[in-house]
Formats: structure tokens, C-alpha cells, sequence
């Protein structure tokens, strides 16, 4: 069962047919379109979401191009960065009535419409074991009133393997952003790792997860026998 893959990127796994000259274009082509995907995620933190949506499209049709070209080269993740595009344009489409803001302008726990988001670079950086750069992130989103650091510190608290923390942390977040997807999928993934797991809820959590926006887990939906 996968955990955490609506927020954390998959391992990277190199197929053995991969040849070196064919590594050293993919790797090229790949740090390419996450310079793009960079640039996407700095326009959805700006609000600014027609630049976001044209660079999270882009995004999407090269991930899904280079998947084609590479089948061999982190299938996992550019699957993942696929859904995660795709993810992206729909919370876009749920904010039509927005208005973009100044860069400069962070959001709030208190205010009513705070987008909640984490860079996919912080959480590959937790999926490599680089926990102290993810600390550094939450220390920064936290000191500007990013809503998000909260969930970050939960997925801070899964790698560190201490699951309850992990649990409580969303809990709390939940009660300030009870639709938050990312959140609801989640803790269904936490819920399935108690020692007596109470399917109902977590299908009650993932339901709500889908119903937002999150991308469909295959796995999950086969182990928590949702329908």
C-alpha cells in the first residue's frame, strides 16, 4: 500500500534497460520540466492562476511525453508529478473567483480563502531522507503564516516514525480545513496503519479526499475495499 502519495513523491527507480546515453538526455529532459513545474508552483503561490494552469498543462503533456520516451526512468514519480499537475489545474478551476495577489502576500490560518500548498521539491526532499530540509521549509512557511506548514509537519512526522504525532497534527488541521483534500487522504492512510484500522472511516476520509480533488488511489481503494 502506498502512504502519503497525493503529497509524497514515489522513490526513483531506474530500469535495468535504461542505457548510460539515454540516462544522461532523461536526466536532462527531467530536470527540465521540474524547472517548469517550478515555475507553475511559484504562480499557484502567487494566486496568479492562468500562468499556473498554462505552466501545470505544460508540465503535464511533457511529463507525459517524456514517460512515453523514458518508460524506464522513474515511472513512479513522473506518474506522480502527472497526477499531481492534473490535481493542481482542478483546485485552480475551484478558484475561478479569484482574484491573483502580490507575491508578497501570505495567508493566514484566520482568512477565508487560503489556498493550502506544499512544494513537491520539499516533499521529494523528505522522501530522500533530507528531513532537515524539510524542517527548514516548515520553519519558513510557519514564520508566514502558511496554513500548509501544519500539514507539513504531519508528513514531517510519518518519515520520522512517529505516527500518533502524524495523526494529532492533522487532526488539528482538519478542524481549521475540513475539505482539504491532501488532508482527508492522508489521514485515511494513517487510520489503515492502527492495529485494528477502522475501515469505515477511512473510507469515510478518502471519499472526501476524491470528492476535493485528490487524485484516486487503486491500492488504497483494493485495501479499504472501496467502491
Amino acid at each position: 500500500m502506498k502512504l502519503f502519495t497525493y503529497l509524497l513523491a514515489a522513490s526513483i527507480l531506474l530500469g535495468p534497460t535504461l542505457w548510460a546515453e539515454d540516462f544522461v538526455k532523461a536526466d536532462r529532459d527531467f530536470a527540465s520540466i521540474a524547472h517548469l513545474l517550478e515555475k507553475a508552483d511559484q504562480a499557484f503561490e502567487n494566486r496568479a492562476w492562468d500562468e499556473a494552469t498554462r505552466h501545470y498543462r505544460s508540465a503535464r503533456r511533457a511529463y507525459e511525453e517524456f514517460a512515453e520516451t523514458f518508460p524506464a526512468f522513474a515511472p513512479d514519480l513522473v506518474r506522480f508529478r502527472i497526477a499531481y499537475c492534473r490535481n493542481q489545474m482542478t483546485i485552480i478551476q475551484q478558484k475561478g473567483d479569484e482574484q491573483p495577489v502580490s507575491p508578497r502576500t501570505s495567508t493566514t490560518a484566520s482568512s477565508g480563502k487560503q489556498h493550502i500548498f506544499i512544494s513537491p521539491l520539499v516533499l521529494e526532499a523528505l522522501q530522500n531522507g533530507e528531513i532537515d530540509v524539510a524542517e527548514a521549509a516548515y520553519v519558513a512557511m510557519q514564520a508566514t503564516g502558511d496554513p500548509s506548514a501544519e500539514l507539513l509537519r504531519a508528513t514531517i512526522h510519518v518519515n520520522e516514525g512517529n505516527l500518533h504525532a502524524a495523526r494529532e497534527t492533522l487532526q488539528q488541521f482538519l478542524e481549521k480545513f475540513p475539505t482539504n483534500p491532501a488532508a482527508h487522504y492522508n489521514m485515511a492512510q494513517l487510520i489503515m496503519r492502527d492495529d485494528q484500522p477502522d475501515f469505515e472511516k477511512a473510507r469515510n476520509h478518502y471519499r472526501i479526499a476524491i470528492d476535493k480533488g485528490a487524485p484516486r488511489d487503486e491500492n488504497l481503494e483494493i485495501v479499504i475495499d472501496f467502491e
